[in-house]
This record gives structure tokens, sequence and C-alpha cells, in this order.
């Protein structure tokens, strides 16, 4: 049943997770404590707004990528879960949702931590997503946000 199986993982929040990275440096350089909510760029950027602070979602996420991605957590049993399905013959493909700038940083944190394990890392921002898909058939796609998805509903 696994041969040719292609499984898509999603990046940020399935096979790496920043929230406590974004917690710790936001109080680092900006002396905010995150709430959950503003760890994402609207509730961050209102954060700053609120506070009368000229930082912006960007402010954190550029230098927390360029410097720090190797920091992000990786689920507990992620590795070895993701290992005994690729030795049952399973393959997997990451497809992200990640801007220009910051899916290099992705890449390199996968080849990285993931090393033989994941086949391809896929920017799905990109605007030929529906082709991505097509191309790399996968069975199924795990994803923390499944909204960003919805566009592709009648694709493969």
């Amino acid at each position: 049943m696994a041969e040719n199986f292609i499984i898509s993982l999603g990046f940020d929040g399935v096979l790496a997770h920043g929230l406590n990275l974004k917690r710790k440096y936001a109080k680092e350089w900006f002396e905010v404590d995150l709430e959950l909510h503003q760890t994402k760029a609207p509730g961050f950027d209102a954060l700053m707004k609120k506070l009368g602070k000229t930082h912006n979602y960007r402010s954190l996420m550029d230098p927390l990528n360029e410097q720090h991605i190797m920091e992000y957590e990786i689920p507990k049993d992620c590795i070895s879960v993701l290992t005994k399905l690729h030795a049952e013959g399973f393959g997997f493909v990451v497809t992200t949702f990640r801007s220009a700038h910051d899916y290099p940083y992705a890449v390199r944190f996968v080849e990285a931590k993931f090393g033989g394990l994941i086949d391809a890392t896929y920017n799905s921002s990109s605007p030929n997503k529906g082709e991505i898909m097509e191309r790399v058939k996968p069975r199924i796609h795990v994803d923390d946000d499944l909204s960003n998805w919805c566009h592709l509903r009648d694709t493969h």
C-alpha cells in the first residue's frame, strides 16, 4: 500500500513549531509577552500599534528566520514516526505557504533536521500551487491551517 503513497506536510505548525521561539525573541527584542493570538501577523501588529511601537511582524520574523531558524521545535516523535513510515515505503514532501523571503530558511531547516526523509520542499504561495500539487499528487496533506488550501479543493 505504501509504494508511491506521497504525504504532503506543512512546515509551520506541523514539522516546525515556532510559538515558543516567537515568544522568546519578542520578549528579548521588543520587551513584550505575547499571547497566543499575538504570535501571528494581525495580532502582533495590533499589539505593537497599541503599545506605540514602530515594529511590525516582519521585525520579528525576518531575524527569527535569518538567524534562529534552527531553534524551531520539532514535535515529539515526529522524526521517529516519519522514519518508520519512510521505511515502509511512504514518501514525504513539504508544501509550505511561506513568503519568498522565508521559504529558503524553511528549506534549510528541513534539509538539516529531516535529511533523507523528505523528498522535496515546495513553496505553495507561488502562483503555480495547483500545478505543484497536480505534479506531486500527494494522497494526504497534513497542515495546521487548512484554510490555505480551500482554493485547491477541486484539484488533485
